[in-house]
């Protein structure tokens, strides 16, 4: 219930209330139609439109929140930063073309 509480307007109270109706984490109300939502007494379909908004604003956050052990390339830091795999990799392509560049200079000859 005390995740309930993050949006705004919805404190203990009638966060208990939203769980006895079903709704008991954001992401429930943020799939709610107003009307379903409007079920939790205390709570008209006007003022379930914004708790829904609200819930739905909520949802990226807690995704960013919970993936920032994953990097994020953006387009301006891609291609600058390489793990070691990635240099190694490069690496030992280039050392590939530069072998079958031996190859076909020796064939040549």
């Amino acid at each position: 219930m005390s995740a309930l509480t993050e949006i705004k307007g919805i404190g203990p109270a009638l966060a208990a209330a939203c769980a006895a109706k079903g709704f008991k984490t954001i992401d429930k109300v943020a799939s709610a139609s107003p009307e379903e939502f409007a079920a939790v007494p205390g709570v008209s379909v006007a003022r379930a439109e914004v708790f829904i908004a609200t819930a739905k604003s909520l949802l990226p956050k807690k995704a960013a929140a919970t993936d920032q052990s994953k990097p994020s390339a953006s387009s301006k830091d891609a291609g600058k930063k390489k793990g070691k795999g990635q240099e190694k990799g490069q690496k030992k392509e280039e050392g590939e073309k530069k072998e079958e560049g031996e190859k076909e200079e020796s064939k040549a000859a």
